[in-house]
């Protein structure tokens, strides 16, 4: 976060109700290379993804969504030890 906000491309946002919470916000210039990078990432994933059946494609969505979840979980588990 540091290094994208001295690069202008989001802020900081304090939460009103929990000052431990720090909000990230895009602003113009972090929407711009997002606008910018997204759909030359999006066909990427479509060209890797080319490869697969309609049901191997299912397959890694889902096993994509186990990793997302289990990562998710380990890292509460980091901060909350």
């Amino acid at each position: 976060m540091d290094k994208l906000e001295k690069k202008q491309y989001l802020k900081r946002i304090p939460c009103d109700q929990d000052r431990r919470v720090t909000y990230a916000e895009l602003i113009d210039k972090g929407k711009q290379l997002f606008d910018d990078i997204f759909p030359q990432h999006t066909a990427n994933i479509h060209r890797m993804m080319n490869g697969l059946t309609l049901s191997q494609k299912q397959e890694a969505i889902d096993l994509l969504k186990k990793l997302g979840k289990g990562a998710h979980s380990y890292d509460n588990n980091i901060t909350n030890n």
